[in-house]
């Protein structure tokens, strides 16, 4: 059932918080930098303010100059991806089968109908207020590419 109403915005924030990937290529070099920087620091401060990095430190601004330039073209890859089922998608309700969660992350697995034809996907989430509250059996709103109807999303937990 398409609803015909304009399609919202991709909201970063909630592509972080909710994507299971999106999450692990976000907080993985965010994690490293801070790592390096608080080294860096204590570095500072036992070289008397002189900017003398050890070699520990030196190698972990390599590394996580190295994942930061690994994770930021799959977070693009993975914005790119929404953005494109969100232009050319149209908006209709689903039921979300089974929802399983094992620590922070987990997997919704949802059907829906589109043009006459019954489809089934899914998607790894990380574990949020908003995931944790999808229960078997809801009905939910998701946005269905045009192009490809296997490709949907659920728009609450991708949009604003």
């Amino acid at each position: 059932m398409e609803t015909g109403k304009p399609l919202p915005r991709l909201s970063l924030s909630r592509l972080v918080a909710s994507d299971y990937i999106a999450f692990s290529v976000t907080l993985y070099p965010a994690a490293l930098w801070l790592v390096f920087f608080g080294m860096a620091s204590i570095d500072l401060v036992k070289a008397g303010w002189a900017w003398q990095l050890s070699t520990i430190s030196q190698s972990l601004g390599y590394i996580a100059g190295m994942i930061t330039l690994i994770c930021l073209p799959l977070l693009g890859w993975r914005i790119l991806k929404l953005n494109a089922i969100l232009k050319d998608g149209v908006e209709i309700v689903g039921k979300v089968k089974s929802l399983s969660f094992w620590r922070d992350r987990g997997v919704v697995v949802y059907t829906y109908q589109y043009r006459g034809k019954k489809y089934q996907t899914g998607a790894t989430l990380h574990k949020t207020r908003l995931t944790r509250a999808l229960q078997p059996g809801e009905d939910i709103r998701l946005i269905v590419s045009k192009d490809d109807p296997r490709r949907a999303f659920i728009k609450h937990l991708y949009t604003s």
